[in-house]
């Protein structure tokens, strides 16, 4: 018998044990014909496992429009987690019927359990009144848009989202930002049953060190506050970056990159995209947005500060075009090649050396002509030949293994010394020869260019290639 009374005992609480919770709360419960009154509905769900709350109304459709802020949760139902509270939003508009300041309707909610059938019922008043003198009060609502990790070499934008819940006009409402590192106010007005967002630009030390803060979003109006919300952010020591893709066209001697950046974060960002610039990109590299010079850790980088929405992307166009300079040097080594295959294959060289002055005119010197064979070819057949002016003559003495003149000629102009003799490939002639003046020359004197002839004996012809002319002075 006892152990009968004891099990009945323990029955007892669990029978009467409720598996939700469900309490109201008005917001705006004084409303004119055709306007909606607003009730905040809690449910707690005491379960230790998820369930989905059916809404419900006998006047629903006949005396009162019943919805949810959000459609979903009035449709479907509203799904709590175990051991979770879940606020909804309530909104009834009536269907005609009369005002009347003095006496409320009375508006039944029932709830039900998806998985237990259990429903409970709360009723609500609504006071329907004449248009004027309806005192409202001031209700806003709102949500803070900012990331949850800042990096802080950007630049953010941090959003409030704000909505007027009620048809009353609220001129001045006050919004503060802070946290530990900034203070952010801003002043705005909420027309009725508006929403607004409200953006404050913030920026950081950028030698700010990683920490955790609290940021906290307060609304005031006249002193009394309104809204306020706190959520935490982390100050990190990375660059948390666009999100980029590239995508890279190759053609002869030219890449097209066309880098598309996007901002995956929930508020604005602005930061510094730079594209690396090796010491001759810079030269051959343009963009679209024309980007600019930027040194860093002393290299070059083209840099473009870039500003994106949430969600939002831009795309940088960056050309590197080297068929320019390959153009130009092609050209250079045609007109070098050109240069080889068409000069002359040898080159003559004059000047003169040991001049002697007697009396304060010049006396005596020695003239050399410098031959050099430039070509790859063996030259059988070279004929030098040079010219002595009247006013001098040839000095018959000459240095030993000095290769002398086969002929000498004399003509109007002077004497000519004429050379002949065979080259080797790239070999260097050196012919020397001693003249001395008839009478000592005061000033200058003037030497006519040595010619050189090379005969080809594939073709038969003969090329002349002149040297320099030289100019003796005491």
């Amino acid at each position: 018998m006892l152990g009968l009374i004891t099990l009945f005992l323990l029955i007892i609480p669990i029978a009467c044990a409720q598996n939700f919770t469900v309490s109201t709360k008005a917001v705006k419960d004084k409303v004119i014909k055709g306007d909606w009154a607003m009730f905040d509905l809690a449910i707690t769900n005491e379960q230790g496992y998820t369930d989905v709350f059916k809404l419900s109304s006998k006047v629903e459709g006949t005396e009162w429009s019943i919805l949810t802020e959000s459609t979903f949760d009035y449709a479907t139902g509203v799904t709590v987690t175990p051991h979770a509270t879940k606020v909804v939003r309530m909104l009834l508009k009536d269907k005609g019927l009369e005002a009347n300041p003095t006496k409320a309707y009375v508006v039944d909610l029932t709830i039900k359990s998806s998985n237990t059938g259990e429903k409970q019922t709360k009723i609500v008043q609504v006071f329907i009144v004449p248009n004027e003198g309806i005192p409202y009060l001031s209700d806003i609502s709102g949500t803070l848009m900012v990331p949850r990790y800042i990096d802080p070499r950007n630049i953010y934008s941090f959003v409030v989202n704000l909505k007027n819940n009620n048809p009353k006009d609220i001129k001045n409402l006050n919004i503060r930002l802070e946290s530990s590192l900034f203070t952010r106010d801003g002043t705005v007005e909420l027309q009725p049953e508006m929403q607004k967002g409200v953006e404050f630009t913030v920026g950081f030390d950028e030698n700010q060190k990683p920490t955790l803060d609290t940021l906290t979003v307060v609304a005031t109006e006249d002193g009394k506050e309104l809204y306020r919300e706190t959520t935490p952010i982390e100050i990190v020591s990375y660059r948390i970056s666009f999100e980029q893709e590239t995508k890279v066209s190759k053609f002869f001697l030219k890449t097209i990159e066309e880098i598309t950046l996007t901002n995956n974060e929930i508020v604005q960002k602005q930061q510094k995209f730079l594209y690396p610039l090796s010491p001759i990109d810079q030269y051959f590299v343009t963009s679209d947005p024309q980007g600019s010079l930027y040194e860093k850790d002393k290299k070059k980088n083209l840099a473009w500060d870039i500003r994106l929405a949430p969600g939002e992307a831009t795309t940088l166009i960056v050309v590197s075009n080297y068929r320019l300079p390959f153009y130009i040097i092609t050209v250079i080594l045609i007109l070098i090649l050109l240069y080889l295959m068409f000069r002359h294959p040898i080159l003559i060289v004059k000047h003169a050396e040991g001049v002697s002055v007697v009396e304060g005119g010049i006396k005596e010197f020695k003239v050399v002509l410098n031959v050099n064979n430039r070509s790859k070819n063996e030259l059988k057949k070279v004929t030098v030949v040079d010219t002595i002016p009247h006013m001098i003559e040839l000095d018959k003495k000459h240095d030993l293994g000095t290769l002398l003149p086969k002929k000498m000629l004399r003509t109007k102009k002077g004497t000519l010394l004429i050379w002949e003799f065979e080259m080797e490939p790239k070999e260097e002639r050196l012919i020397k020869y001693i003249v001395k003046a008839k009478l000592s020359i005061v000033g200058s004197v003037t030497l006519p260019p040595a010619s050189v002839f090379v005969h080809s004996e594939k073709s038969g012809r003969k090329r002349k290639i002149i040297s320099n002319e030289v100019s003796i002075s005491e």
